[in-house]
């Protein structure tokens, strides 16, 4: 029950996160979701340098590609 319980709540896709898209929509709210697939799976408590820093590396690759919606979202925070 446990291991179900994470696996909705860190979807990086599926029905969760349409639900959630849906539900935005339908009261005018924007949504933006950035969560970047990783090329391996990383553990939670993982304490090894090499595949955090990959991850890191990743995710900053990611957050630069998708940089006009972050532009975009923070238009919206102002």
């Amino acid at each position: 029950m446990g291991n179900l319980l994470v696996d909705q709540a860190t979807a990086s896709d599926g029905r969760v996160v349409d639900r959630a898209r849906a539900w935005c929509s339908m009261i005018g709210v924007p949504y933006y979701r950035f969560n970047p697939q990783m090329s391996v799976d990383i553990a939670m408590d993982e304490k090894i340098d090499e595949p955090l820093v990959n991850m890191m590396w990743e995710v900053k690759a990611y957050m630069h590609a998708n940089r006009r919606k972050v532009i975009e979202m923070i238009n919206h925070m102002k």
